[in-house]
């Protein structure tokens, strides 16, 4: 009796002490996120984006981003999600936008660790795995500074990765889910939201809209095959498709390409340059593409793959859009460093899921 009263003291305790660290390391990068988004100053593309579009006068309300995000539309870019929540923050100021950019830190984390798990796990209990989380995304993003603290690329790759995450999850999960979540039944009202959900994720950028189009799809497939599918699936992904469409075939995206054209740019030439970006971006995940194999041999050797079949397939489905969305950069006219944000967050829930696997045996 003694014994397993001091067994469930020690347990608690532990368990207070890992919640302590959890809380004490997400406090620190929320932090430390809030203080350099604040203290960096404004430059390049972010005061672009403090202006009217086609006007010399500054943004003075939220009519002025409607219209100027209408007219980017058709002049320069289909990217309006991103664009407008970029002159939104910008408009606010440097407090609203550190706060924001702090607390959707904290919310990309969460999102990586739950899209991860296969089975349901307390998150402030997993000291180590948000420990990893954060540490991956320190040494694995590329243009870190940039694409974290300049407002208008946080917004391009890091805050709308983040809503990609929060959406990708349904599919996700959709791999392991139990009968009761099969058979889920949402509100009829609800599933315009879903569609609508799905349009802004593949209007947000051309690369993420096409990953996530390309493996929802496969992943509806399976779906369908296995009698997993469910409305809120199919809602989504036909969000997916219409966000993208809308976004490629914007007049702007022509006007832009139709001006690289006039100049110098040559797509034979830039092939050739686009590999090696993606090389060097494979390069700086390599950490991650190494761990991925590690666990993948440690399943193979174990016999657990035909076992833990559907759980494989979610760190597949995982992979499979991270590498997506930077494979398809190679056939893009510009290939910036910033635009394999999406591949590291992927890959590092990949990691994790494949770490989950193993961990059950």
């Amino acid at each position: 009796m003694y014994t397993n009263q001091n067994n469930f003291t020690l347990s608690f305790s532990t368990l207070k002490m890992t919640n302590k660290k959890t809380f004490a390391l997400l406090l620190f990068w929320f932090f430390f996120i809030f203080a350099f988004s604040y203290l960096i100053p404004d430059f390049s593309n972010n005061y672009r984006y403090m202006m009217v579009e086609g006007e010399d006068r500054l943004i003075a309300s939220f009519y002025d981003i409607v219209v100027s995000q209408y007219r980017h539309y058709f002049s320069w870019g289909g990217r309006t999600p991103p664009h407008v929540l970029a002159s939104s923050l910008l408009y606010l100021g440097k407090g609203v936008t550190a706060f924001a950019t702090a607390a959707c830190y904290l919310i990309l984390v969460y999102l990586i660790f739950k899209i991860s798990c296969i089975e349901k796990q307390v998150f402030t209990k997993h000291f180590n795995k948000i420990l990893f989380i954060t540490t991956m995304l320190w040494i694995c993003t590329r243009n870190y500074g940039e694409v974290f603290f300049m407002t208008v690329t946080a917004c391009n790759y890091f805050f709308t990765t983040t809503f990609i995450l929060f959406l990708c999850t349904y599919f996700a999960k959709g791999f392991v889910s139990n009968e009761n979540f099969k058979k889920q039944n949402f509100s009829k009202a609800l599933l315009p939201l879903f569609f609508i959900l799905g349009v802004i994720a593949g209007w947000c950028n051309e690369n993420t809209g096409f990953a996530i189009c390309f493996a929802s799809f496969l992943a509806m497939v399976h779906f369908y095959l296995h009698k997993k599918l469910n409305t809120v699936h199919l809602c989504l992904f036909l969000g997916f498709c219409a966000g993208f469409l809308i976004l490629v075939l914007s007049p702007g995206n022509h006007v832009r390409l139709e001006n690289m054209e006039k100049g110098s740019f040559d797509y034979f030439e830039h092939i050739f340059t686009a590999m090696e970006i993606f090389l060097l971006s494979l390069l700086e995940n390599s950490l991650l593409l190494i761990a991925m194999a590690y666990l993948f041999y440690l399943s193979v050797k174990h016999k657990i793959i035909s076992k833990y079949k559907e759980q494989h397939l979610q760190a597949l489905y995982l992979f499979i859009v991270g590498f997506a969305s930077l494979a398809i950069m190679i056939f893009s006219p510009n290939f910036p460093a910033r635009s394999s944000t999406p591949f590291t967050f992927f890959s590092i829930a990949t990691v994790l899921c494949l770490y989950n696997i193993v961990n059950k045996e």
